[in-house]
């Protein structure tokens, strides 16, 4: 393979940043709708459930609280966790697919407001939904191969580590460390097929779980090493940039839960609407390769499959 070949993941990056210049207005709308009502939704979540533990603090502490009350108490609160969990699970959920679809249509030279692609994103969402919950790595043959490959790098991982608590020294600290390093290459280039079959159903209609996986099996051969220089440069990125501004949020004193948590949920929005981008970028790319295009049908947003005549 050719340098220029391998390189080839930093051609998708750049098409990525033009992209999202190019839809500036609806990807700006989208990280703004989506920064907006995670905050929101964190800042009711902590101001309820500290209002909740203050008033069972303040009870035991005077007695006036029994046991039953103590439980049902600690019922809604859980259930405010729940709630809280779920909300912020269909706010990412919404702006991921909305992201997807902005930068999808790009490749149609459709113009669409903010509008419809909320529009799209209501009559698509049931089945990457159901995806990315329930179907990551639901193809068999997909996934008998990679979670025998997982369970080996479990119990590589389980006897690492037990020889660091028994028998600490440099080189058992050495082995570890191998050990995850290439636990983590490993899943970084096992989850190229789940974050582009995570893109598949939002862009092709009527493509549920099971097909996705094999599509995006098909998908990546060939390809696969610029998905994995992709997942690897992204989390490099990623991870330096997170403890850089850890460091500059530093220690806030008895805001510092509030500040962290909106930091931390304002940070994963953020990445994840420009890793949407870069990945829907390496769809179509990955598309493009295999002599195959999307064509928009005329008067909706529903795209088909036409395969290219490849001599």
């Amino acid at each position: 393979m050719e340098f220029s070949q391998i390189l080839g993941f930093l051609k998708i990056l750049g098409e990525s940043m033009k992209l999202v210049l190019k839809n500036g207005k609806s990807i700006a709308s989208i990280t703004t709708l989506s920064l907006l009502l995670s905050s929101s939704l964190f800042l009711l979540f902590g101001y309820c459930y500290q209002t909740a533990m203050t008033y069972i603090t303040d009870s035991i502490m005077n007695s006036n609280i029994n046991i039953p009350q103590i439980i049902i108490c600690f019922t809604i609160i859980f259930s405010v966790e729940l709630c809280f969990m779920f909300g912020i699970i269909a706010i990412a959920h919404a702006s991921r697919m909305a992201t997807i679809l902005a930068t999808a249509t790009s490749y149609f030279d459709t113009k669409t407001s903010l509008q419809d692609l909320f529009s799209m994103v209501r009559t698509k969402w049931r089945s990457p939904f159901t995806f990315n919950i329930f179907h990551r790595g639901s193809s068999s043959a997909y996934s008998c191969r990679h979670r025998m490959m997982h369970f080996l790098c479990i119990v590589a991982v389980s006897v690492a580590i037990s020889l660091v608590m028994f028998n600490p020294n440099p080189i058992t600290i050495t082995i570890i460390s191998v050990v995850w390093v290439s636990l983590l290459v490993f899943q970084l280039y096992a989850s190229v097929v789940w974050v582009l079959a995570g893109i598949i159903p939002v862009v092709e209609d009527g493509c549920e779980a099971a097909e996705a996986m094999e599509k995006a099996e098909k998908l990546v051969q060939g390809q696969r090493l610029h998905g994995f220089m992709l997942n690897l440069l992204l989390n490099v990125i990623g991870l330096i940039i997170l403890f850089s501004l850890w460091m500059i949020v530093d220690d806030k004193g008895s805001l510092n839960l509030v500040v962290y948590g909106l930091f931390f949920l304002n940070y994963c929005s953020l990445t994840g609407i420009f890793v949407s981008v870069v990945y829907t970028v390496y769809y179509f790319q990955c598309k493009e390769y295999h002599g195959e295009k999307l064509q928009a049908l005329p008067g909706n947003f529903h795209y088909t499959t036409v395969y290219n005549d490849i001599p």
